[in-house]
C-alpha cells in the first residue's frame, strides 16, 4: 500500500472536521443576535467549535467583552438533541446576565415562539434551592428564626400538603407546557430589558403545588440549565443529571468566573454548636474529642477526632433525629431550626475531604484545590471554564486537575475607553500600621473631589467593613458641611446584590456606592442600561489584602502540593487574590465598547503590586487626576444622558 493509499482515511477525517465546523460555525451565527462578532467573541467561538470531543478549555477574555453570549451561541450551535448545557455561576442573581443573554439569543417573546414552531427547542431555567422556592417559608418564619442550612431537614420533618406525593411527581404531563408558559414569560420581558429572578419566583408563587418539586420535573423539558457552584458537588451534580433525564456525557459545561473556584472553601463549626449536640446525645467520645479541640490552635489529625465507625454512627444518629423529631432524644422544631445539628451533619460529611483546623472555640475544614471535585465532570461532551482573570492560565490548569486542557487568553487591543491609575499623594494606603483619623480624614476628601467628574455612578471599594464604617460618617460630614446634593448607597453585611443593583438600575442621579472590594458589587453583578453599564468610575480606597493566619499557611501547603510549586502556590495567597478583586471590581464600568471608566487606586502599594500587571499610570497630584478625567469622560453621556438616548 503506498503513502497515498494510507493519507486516504486522514484526509476525509480532516474534509468531515472542516464541514462539520463550518456548518456549526453558520448555526452559531444565525443564534449570534449581533450584527457581527468582535475580536474577542470571534476567537472565543471558532476556539470552542474546533474543540474535540470531551475536550476542557481554559478561557479568559476582558470583563465585558462579551465572552458569556459567545460562549452560550457556541455551544447551542454544537448541541444534538437529548444534549443539555449546564451553565454553573457563583451567585443567584450572577443568573440574570445569562439569562439576558439567552432573552437576546431567542429574541424576545415572538422570536421564541418563532424558533420554538422551528424545533429549535432552547428553553431555559435558573436552578434555585429550597430556601428560594418553598411557599411556607415566610409563615414559619413569623414564628421561629432558622437558617437557610435548615431548611432542607425542615422540609423532610414539617407536615406540608403541597409536598408530591411520588405518583404526583413523576407523572409531570404537565411539565412541557409549564416550561413553555415560564420561557414565553422570561422571552417578553428580555424585550424590555434583563429577565429577572423575581420573575422566576412570580411563576413559581402562582402554581398550586411545590415550586421547588416543580422545578425538578421542568428540569427534563429545559435545553439550558444555570444553577450555583454547589451545583458541581457529586451528590447534587447527579441529582441534577437524574433530574435532566441525561448522564454527564450529554452535557455541556460553562462555568463562569471559574477563578472563583480556586477559592478554598470552608465548613465551619462552632464549640457551642458541639455543646448543644452534647446535651441532646450525651457525652460521646467523638464530641468530647471535637470540643476538647476546640480550646487549641492548630491542624487536626482525622484520628484525633474519632474513627470512621465513630463518624458514621453519629451522622445516622443526626440524620434519624432530625427526619423523626424523635421525642427520646428531646429534639423539637426548635432544635431543628437551631443551625447545630445541621452543621455538625454538614461537618461530618466533609470531614475527609480537606485539610481540618482547630482554633479558638471553633473548628474548619479547608478544602483547598478544586480538582477533586471537578473531576466528575470530565466525562462530559464539553466543559469551557471562562474568566475575565485566570492568570497564571498554566497554574490554574494545575489546580483544576486538567493538564490536558485547551487554553484561550484573548487580550484587550483597545484601552482608549479606559484610564487606570494610583495617586502617590499625602501617603494615601489601607495599610493597617498607617489607619488614623487623619487619614481617612485626607481620603475621603480626595474621593470627594474627584467623584464630580464621574457622570454615572462611582463605585468606592474598601478593604473591610472595619474600614468603611471609619470613612461613611466622614462622607456624610463632607455632603452636609458642602451643602451637596450627593447621594450616598452603603453595602452592609445584611443588604443583598440585588437590592443595591436595582436601585442603582432605576435611581435618577449618580450615586456613591460604598462597598467592600470583593464584596457584593465587585464582581459579576451588572448594573446596566440596555446594555450599557451605568458605573464609570470604580475608586479602591486602599488595596484589599488579606491579612496572614495559621490556616493560609496550611492551604498554601495543599496548593503548593497541587500545583507542584511553592512559589506560585504563594502567588496565589497574595499576589493574585489582590489582581483578581481589582480587575474584577473595574470590569464594572466596561460592559460594551461603548462604555468609559477609570480605575483610581489611592494607595502608593499599587506601585509594587499592581503597576506593571494592571499598567497603571502613576499620579503624583489631584490636578493631574482631574486633569485626565476630564479627558476621559469629554463628550460622555450622563445618566439622564444615556436614558434619555
Amino acid at each position: 500500500m503506498n503513502s497515498t493509499d494510507a493519507d486516504e482515511p486522514k484526509v476525509e477525517e480532516e474534509i468531515i472536521i472542516e464541514r462539520t465546523f463550518n456548518e456549526n460555525y453558520a448555526r452559531a451565527m444565525k443564534l449570534f443576535p449581533y450584527d457581527q462578532p468582535n475580536q474577542h467573541q470571534y476567537q472565543i467561538i471558532s476556539r470552542i467549535l474546533q474543540l474535540k470531543e470531551k475536550g476542557v478549555l481554559l478561557l479568559e477574555a476582558p470583563t465585558g467583552s462579551g465572552k458569556t453570549i459567545a460562549s452560550l451561541a457556541s455551544l447551542l450551535a454544537r448541541r444534538r438533541d437529548g444534549e443539555k448545557i449546564i451553565v454553573i455561576v457563583r451567585t443567584v442573581s450572577q443568573m440574570e446576565p445569562v439569562m439576558r443573554e439567552w432573552g437576546r439569543v431567542v429574541g424576545g417573546y415572538d422570536g421564541f415562539r418563532e424558533k420554538y414552531n422551528q424545533d429549535e427547542d432552547i428553553m431555559i431555567l435558573p436552578v434555585m434551592g429550597k430556601a428560594r422556592l418553598c411557599k411556607q417559608l415566610p409563615y414559619l418564619r413569623q414564628h421561629m428564626k432558622f437558617s437557610d442550612m435548615a431548611v432542607h431537614f425542615l422540609c423532610k420533618s414539617l407536615p406540608c400538603k403541597l409536598f408530591p406525593t411520588q405518583q404526583k411527581f413523576f407523572k409531570g404531563q404537565f411539565a412541557k407546557p409549564l416550561a413553555m408558559r415560564l420561557n414565553m414569560s422570561l422571552a417578553g420581558q428580555s424585550k424590555k430589558g434583563t429577565p429577572t429572578i423575581d420573575r422566576v419566583h412570580q411563576f413559581y408563587s402562582g402554581l398550586k403545588s411545590c415550586g421547588y418539586y416543580k422545578q425538578r420535573e421542568l428540569m427534563r423539558e429545559a435545553s439550558i440549565i444555570i444553577a450555583t457552584y454547589p451545583y458541581l458537588k457529586g451528590n447534587l451534580l447527579e441529582s441534577t443529571l437524574k433530574n435532566m433525564n441525561i448522564d454527564i456525557g450529554q452535557a455541556y459545561f460553562l462555568i463562569d468566573e471559574a477563578h472563583n473556584l480556586v477559592s478554598p472553601s470552608r465548613i465551619s463549626l462552632s464549640i457551642k454548636q458541639v455543646e448543644k449536640a452534647i446535651f441532646l446525645f450525651g457525652k460521646l467520645r467523638i464530641l468530647q474529642n471535637l470540643h476538647n479541640l476546640m480550646k487549641l490552635s492548630k491542624k487536626v489529625q482525622l484520628h484525633e477526632i474519632g474513627s470512621a465507625e465513630e463518624i458514621d454512627h453519629l451522622r445516622s444518629v443526626i440524620s434519624e433525629c432530625v427526619k423523626k423529631v424523635r421525642d427520646k432524644y428531646r429534639i423539637t422544631i426548635a432544635d431543628l431550626s437551631d443551625n447545630a445539628l445541621i452543621s455538625l451533619n454538614s461537618f461530618l460529611s466533609t470531614i475527609y475531604n480537606g485539610d481540618i483546623i482547630a482554633r479558638k472555640n471553633r473548628m474548619e475544614i479547608v478544602q483547598s484545590t478544586p480538582d477533586v471535585m471537578l473531576s466528575e465532570l470530565y466525562g462530559a461532551r464539553l466543559v469551557v471554564f471562562q474568566s475575565g482573570t485566570f492568570q497564571p492560565i498554566n497554574l490554574y490548569k494545575k489546580l483544576f486537575g486538567i493538564h490536558r486542557a485547551e487554553t484561550l487568553v484573548s487580550k484587550e487591543s483597545d484601552v482608549s475607553n479606559q484610564f487606570r491609575c494610583y495617586l502617590r499623594y499625602k501617603g494615601l494606603t489601607s495599610a493597617f500600621k498607617k489607619r488614623s483619623p487623619v487619614l481617612y480624614q485626607t481620603m475621603t476628601e480626595v474621593i470627594m473631589e474627584i467623584v464630580p467628574f464621574s457622570p454615572r455612578h462611582v463605585l468606592v471599594l474598601c478593604p473591610s467593613y472595619d474600614f468603611k464604617d471609619e470613612i461613611s460618617p466622614i462622607i456624610s460630614e463632607y455632603i452636609e458641611t458642602h451643602n451637596l446634593k450627593t447621594k450616598v448607597l452603603e453595602e452592609t453585611r445584611s443588604t443583598s446584590s440585588e437590592e443595591m443593583s436595582n436601585l442603582l438600575i432605576y435611581a435618577d442621579q449618580p450615586y456613591i456606592v460604598l462597598a467592600i472590594a470583593a464584596g457584593k458589587l465587585a464582581e459579576g453583578v451588572e448594573v446596566v442600561y440596555k446594555g450599557n453599564s451605568l458605573i464609570s468610575m470604580v475608586i479602591m480606597a486602599g488595596l484589599p489584602f488579606s491579612p496572614p493566619s495559621k490556616d493560609k499557611a496550611i492551604v498554601m501547603q495543599a496548593m503548593a502540593h497541587a500545583a507542584r510549586d511553592k512559589r506560585a502556590a504563594k502567588q496565589f495567597m497574595m499576589q493574585i487574590p489582590l489582581e483578581r478583586k481589582v480587575r474584577q471590581a473595574f470590569g464594572r464600568t466596561i460592559r460594551t465598547e461603548k462604555d468609559r471608566g477609570s480605575l483610581v487606586i489611592l494607595d502608593f502599594r499599587a506601585e509594587k503590586f499592581l503597576k506593571q500587571s494592571l499598567k497603571l499610570t502613576r499620579v503624583r497630584n489631584l490636578e493631574q487626576l482631574k486633569e485626565r478625567l476630564g479627558l476621559l469622560y469629554k463628550d460622555f453621556p450622563s445618566l439622564t444622558q444615556l436614558r434619555e438616548k
